[in-house]
Order: structure tokens, then C-alpha cells, then sequence
């Protein structure tokens, strides 16, 4: 996906982690991410490292 686009309602853009293996909504093959409450229950994740406040820090 080069240029400009609109997210389309009830999307969301989803953005890589600056790793070379790492994809976002700009490719093709991953894309807007729908919102489809009904199939994924919203958008849920895994903590696997906490490292925000620093005196919370914490691997999981």
C-alpha cells in the first residue's frame, strides 16, 4: 500500500515493530485490520515484557 489511504470505519492501521521481519497494515497480505467484535471480541494481546513505569518492569 503506497500513498495515501483512509482507514475505513471500524479498521484499524496496525503498525510493525521496526524489526526487518516485521509487517504492518502496509502490506498487502496484512492490510486495515477490521474491528469485527463478533469474530475476534475486539483486539486483544499478549504481554510478554513490560518495561513501562522502569519500576514495574517485569517478563511474563
Amino acid at each position: 500500500m503506497l500513498g495515501r489511504s483512509t482507514v475505513p470505519a471500524t479498521h484499524y492501521f496496525v503498525m510493525g515493530d521496526n524489526r526487518t521481519v516485521s509487517k504492518d497494515s502496509r502490506y498487502e497480505e496484512v492490510g486495515f485490520v477490521s474491528d469485527d467484535s463478533k469474530t475476534f471480541n475486539g483486539i486483544q494481546g499478549v504481554v510478554k515484557l513490560r518495561y513501562w513505569p522502569v519500576t514495574k518492569f517485569k517478563v511474563y
